[in-house]
């Protein structure tokens, strides 16, 4: 168990490429943050515009930068980043998102009073609009989270069964145990959308989940966000994801409840006749009513 007055080093980890616009305003939410002891591994994915000369024009001495000797995926990219940390825990602040001032602070009290069983620490987070707001109807889904979280009551423990069903643990405001990140292999390279989905769910599956109740972070919606107009292959690495541990009836729920929450999200779409085919052949009404209640409540079941 970590004692309660020690302080573990926590590396932040920023992945970049071609973020100038909304760069300051990350690097100066972390600068903000109430608990020091931590480092920002800044991994340049061979951006070609200011945000370099952005990065350095900071002389905090925790702050580092890495330029990628050739451009990867983003998967790829941050686990190139991660060998250049030195914390025990890693945190995760991409170039257009923000922290808010007391993120670190909360997470490391519930760490010192956890034992090494715990793999990751998170909390809740709204999502905030870019300057010139994006019409999407993935982006119009997300605006809905701009008062209000996504869920009332974050799940905590053995969250393994339902994180399977549901992503409900924000990038953003994730902190990984180094140890538990080395366990599982880090973020796979293979996946474009889902990395950290994967990631979360793995570690789901070997270590206790906890979390701060309270909104700690901020996650920006604008025109370059990777998931605008690409829900089928999210929604195809879910699956690929959920998938390696079949036979596991855990898996197998899990899979009939993303396919209804397709089905759902398609007919909203306007695709009616695909979604009542997918429905029909994949869903469940079962899973259709937990949804449902999901989205009335703000409560997983």
């Amino acid at each position: 168990m970590i004692h309660k007055d020690r302080q573990p080093l926590v590396s932040i980890i920023m992945n970049c490429y071609n973020s100038a616009l909304y760069l300051r305003e990350a690097i100066n939410s972390v600068l903000a943050q109430t608990y020091q002891n931590w480092e920002l591994i800044f991994w340049d994915n061979k951006s070609t515009d200011d945000s370099p000369n952005i990065f350095k024009s900071y002389s905090d001495a925790r702050m580092h930068y890495f330029l990628t000797p050739e451009f990867t995926k983003l998967g790829q990219a941050r686990n190139m980043a991660v060998t250049k940390a030195k914390g025990e825990w890693l945190g995760f602040l991409d170039c257009d998102d923000v922290w808010l001032p007391d993120k670190l602070a909360r997470q490391v009290v519930i760490i010192a009073n956890e034992g090494q069983d715990l793999g990751l620490v998170y909390g809740q987070c709204l999502v905030i609009k870019s300057g010139n707001e994006v019409s999407s109807k993935w982006a119009n889904r997300q605006y809905r989270y701009i008062n209000k979280t996504i869920l009332k009551v974050l799940p905590e423990g053995d969250v393994f069964e339902k994180i399977l069903k549901f992503n409900f643990i924000p990038l953003v405001t994730s902190l990984v145990n180094m140890v538990a990140y080395h366990e599982i292999g880090g973020l796979s390279a293979y996946f474009e959308q889902g990395e950290d989905y994967e990631l979360f769910v793995k570690i789901a599956a070997i270590r206790k989940i906890r979390a701060v109740q309270d909104i700690i972070a901020l996650y920006r919606i604008h025109e370059n966000n990777i998931s605008i107009n690409n829900d089928e292959k999210g929604f195809k690495e879910a699956l690929s994801i959920v998938g390696m541990y079949l036979p596991d009836k855990r898996a197998y729920n899990a899979l009939r409840y993303k396919h209804t929450a397709y089905a759902v999200t398609l007919i909203k779409d306007g695709k009616l006749k695909k979604g009542l085919y997918h429905f029909v052949i994949y869903g469940s009404v079962i899973n259709l009513i937990l949804i449902f209640f999901m989205k009335i409540t703000r409560k997983l079941y």
